[in-house]
Parts: structure tokens; C-alpha cells; sequence
């Protein structure tokens, strides 16, 4: 007999509203305060992308504020101007940069590592939401604090991500969806498990998503409809937020799932 909650697991348009429903709610819910974590993950990381520019380019003998301007044209294009780090760099302009063109290599790579680690939190912060109704003050202060073992493992995820996936949708974009699908579990993974490795974090998603790569299918994409009919003006936004905070309803979904299925592969055997 077919229940309420059999018909719920395949149907995945259902699947995907309740997903994106939870990311909608919980960003309603703490508006200001998401509003200000995304802020503070997206200056970091342009913060760190324009000290590595500075660094490498000063190091090398290149005109590096002219090429700055060009990326820093690029990144406020890609926020529809929302953002402007003209001011940065105009600032930064009058340096002579010499040796100090190795420190701005190294604050740009930790800006980028601590702009990770507090995208990281997103899904730290979901999983708090998903454990208790009214998680109380600290929701997000206490994400903000360097735990440098984990930040360490969770840096590498997203170095390691990128070099398998984006080589893959370069040469073709199928295996691109394919890594991504069965890879879109790893940070929620490592979210709820502070003692989880990077190659662990792989495996544990590459499991899971065997049998419910239908249901990351279908999440991925409502992300790009949403992603070019709504949020294109928002877009720092919806990746640095909104999109975390589905990635770890979808991955709460499916671990469940997974374990019900698990748990009645087991009765019937015994």
C-alpha cells in the first residue's frame, strides 16, 4: 500500500519544493543576518581574489593595478553592479609593491581560505536549523571562529571539487553534471561530521547518490531556473546563500531517504 510519504520520495518535482522551501523559509526567517554573512563571504573572497592579482602580477613585472581594474570590472558586471571594489584597488594603487608582492599572495589565499570556510558555515548553520526549532543567539557567530584542522580539510574539498569538476565540464558537459550530481553531498557531509576527512567526505556522497542522483538531478535543475529567471540579479547572493542552504535540505532528504531504505532492506532479510 502506497502511503503519502512513498508518493512524496518519487515525486521529485515535490522533492525539489520542499527543498527550495526550506532555503526560502530560513533566509525569510534570519533576512538581516544572512544578508550580512553573504557580505562578509563575498569580501573576502574578492578581498583575496585582488591581493593574489596584486601579488602575482607585481612579482612577475606586469602592470598589475590595469589588470586588477579589468577583474575587478568583470566581478561588478557579475553582481550587476550591486558591488564595487574600485575603491580597493584605487587605494591599494599607490603601493610600491616589491617584496610585499609574496605578503599580498599569502593574505589573498587566506582571505579566499576563510571566505570558504564561511561559506562552509552555511551549511554548519542549516544543519543547526535542521536539529533544533529555535537554535537561540549565535547562529552565526559561532561559525565565524577558525577551527584551522577542519578549515584545512574543507579548503582542500573545495580545491579538489574544482579540479575534478570544472576540467570536466570544459571537456564535455555531461561527465560535469554527472561529478557534480554525485558530488553535491560533500560539504553537507562534512557539515555534520567535524571529524570527517576529504576523501571520506567523497566516498560518503559518491554512496549516496547512487541510488538518489534523480533527486540531485532535479535540484540541479531548479537551481539554473531559478538561477536565470530569478536570482541573475542577485547572483552573489543566491550562490553564497541560498543555493548552501538547499544543498543541505537536498542532502538531509536523501541520507534519510537512503537510511529508511537501508533500514527495510535489513527487516526483510531477517
Amino acid at each position: 500500500m502506497n502511503t503519502f510519504e512513498d508518493y512524496m520520495r518519487k515525486n521529485f518535482l515535490m522533492q525539489l519544493e520542499a527543498v527550495w522551501n526550506f532555503s526560502c523559509y530560513q533566509l525569510m526567517r534570519f533576512f538581516w543576518g544572512w544578508m550580512l554573512y553573504t557580505i562578509a563571504q563575498f569580501m573576502f573572497f574578492v578581498g583575496g581574489v585582488v591581493l593574489i592579482a596584486l601579488g602575482t602580477l607585481s612579482l612577475v613585472g606586469l602592470d598589475s593595478v590595469a589588470v586588477c581594474y579589468q577583474l575587478i570590472d568583470g566581478i561588478e558586471q557579475g553582481s550587476m553592479g550591486v558591488v564595487s571594489c574600485k575603491p580597493i584597488v584605487a587605494f591599494l594603487e599607490g603601493f610600491s609593491w616589491g617584496p610585499l608582492g609574496i605578503l599580498a599572495l599569502i593574505i589573498g589565499v587566506v582571505s579566499i581560505a576563510y571566505s570558504n570556510w564561511l561559506n562552509f558555515g552555511v551549511s554548519r548553520i542549516a544543519y543547526r536549523l535542521t536539529q533544533v526549532n529555535e537554535p537561540g543567539a549565535g547562529l552565526f557567530t559561532s561559525v565565524l571562529s577558525i577551527e584551522f584542522a577542519r578549515l584545512v580539510r574543507v579548503f582542500g574539498a573545495a580545491v579538489l571539487l574544482a579540479l575534478v569538476v570544472v576540467p570536466a565540464f570544459f571537456l564535455f558537459i555531461i561527465p560535469g553534471v554527472f561529478l557534480t550530481i554525485r558530488l553535491i553531498a560533500v560539504f553537507p557531509i562534512m557539515a555534520t561530521d567535524a571529524s570527517c576527512t576529504v576523501w571520506q567526505a567523497f566516498v560518503q556522497s559518491w554512496k549516496l547518490t547512487a541510488t538518489s542522483w534523480r533527486s540531485a538531478l532535479w535540484f540541479l535543475v531548479g537551481y539554473a531556473v531559478l538561477y536565470l529567471f530569478v536570482a541573475s540579479y542577485l547572483q552573489p547572493f543566491f550562490w553564497l546563500t541560498v543555493f548552501p542552504l538547499a544543498r543541505f535540505a537536498l542532502f538531509d532528504h536523501i541520507s534519510s531517504k537512503t537510511n529508511k531504505d537501508l533500514g527495510v532492506a535489513v527487516e526483510m532479510q531477517a
